[in-house]
């Protein structure tokens, strides 16, 4: 009985360390390991882990599809600029599409240079896989660059961009005389004035404080768009703005002047253009008739309540209680 324990031992030792028994030191327990019924199932399965293990046939192994050998690229020095070849689209990104064209290097197909008309995104008009017709533009063989394009090379060039218009003389606006009237026609109106076009591409802004004595309500009221006005050239700033005025000349004082030269509007009196008020000033004595003396009048309310404060300051001061009063 305790023969047969220790073999059964042997034996789940041997499965357990995928081992065959051949390994088990020769003894008389190995031995009856080897030759019990339990070995068996061991051998079978040591016979299916060699089997796995052992080399294909060389029969399986020619029943496997062979791999396609990889297309040999051409150099790049062979490609001719402006020559047409075919490709296929291995990626594409926003700003254009990687192109396979069989030389050492992928072309690039531009957004710019997919169409005659404007294309925003690569990716509508290519996808991966797609073949294409694409002529060379350019070869750059110390960069391994290749650029591409699909525009039709006989399509008519894209009109010229306007050329920006040179800046006008306004030399005769910065040296302008105040005292001088121009003729200028009124270009737009504003809420707050209107421009007023002086000569071709220059133009003037008619603040609404310039365009009457006294002051208007509203621009509109008036001046309309295409009415001729005589206006003065009142200012002229280092960024080439115009001040225009529909008012006479008017010799400026001296404070007027030191604000001008600071780059201020001058300030003139408002109300119809007085600027002595003495018909409006009261003498002395009409002043002292209507000024309320609280200290020799104590029965006015100013006098109370001057005296109801300097009660509850005291009181505070104290540390007092004091009742409210109606006064």
């Amino acid at each position: 009985m305790l023969r047969e324990l220790f073999l059964a031992v042997a034996v789940v030792a041997a499965a357990a360390f995928n081992a065959p028994l051949t390994r088990v030191p020769s003894s008389p327990l190995a031995r009856c390991a080897a030759s019990s019924p339990l070995r068996a199932p061991l051998a079978v399965m040591e016979e299916d882990a060699a089997a796995a293990e052992a080399p294909a046939a060389p029969e399986a192994a020619a029943e496997a599809p062979a791999r396609k050998p990889r297309a040999k690229k051409q150099p790049l020095d062979q490609l001719e600029v402006g020559s047409t070849v075919e490709g296929t689209v291995r990626s594409v990104q926003q700003y254009g599409a990687f192109v396979d064209i069989g030389f050492a290097s992928d072309g690039l197909l531009h957004v710019s240079e997919m169409a005659d008309t404007f294309v925003k995104d690569a990716n509508d008009m290519f996808a991966v896989g797609d073949a294409v017709t694409v002529r060379v533009k350019s070869v750059d063989l110390a960069k391994g660059q290749v650029a591409l394009s699909n525009k039709d090379p006989n399509a008519p060039p894209p009109p010229p961009r306007r050329q920006k218009r040179e800046a006008a003389d306004l030399s005769e606006f910065a040296s302008a005389d105040e005292k001088e009237f121009r003729t200028g026609t009124v270009r737009s109106i504003q809420s707050f004035g209107a421009f007023v076009n002086l000569k071709d591409g220059v133009d003037g802004l008619l603040h609404i404080s310039e365009i009457k004595e006294g002051g208007v309500e509203s621009v509109a009221a008036e001046l309309s768009e295409g009415q001729e006005v005589q206006v003065r050239v009142v200012s002229f700033d280092d960024k080439r703005r115009i001040g225009l005025s529909m008012k006479p000349y008017v010799e400026l004082t001296a404070e007027e002047k030191a604000e001008k030269a600071a780059g201020r509007r001058p300030r003139r009196p408002r109300g119809g253009g007085y600027d002595d008020d003495a018909a409006f000033k009261m003498e002395a004595a009409d002043l002292e008739k209507l000024t309320l003396d609280f200290e020799t009048d104590p029965g006015t309310p100013f006098s109370a309540a001057f005296d109801r404060a300097d009660a509850v300051r005291e009181a505070k001061s104290k540390k007092e209680k004091y009742a409210p009063v109606l006064l």
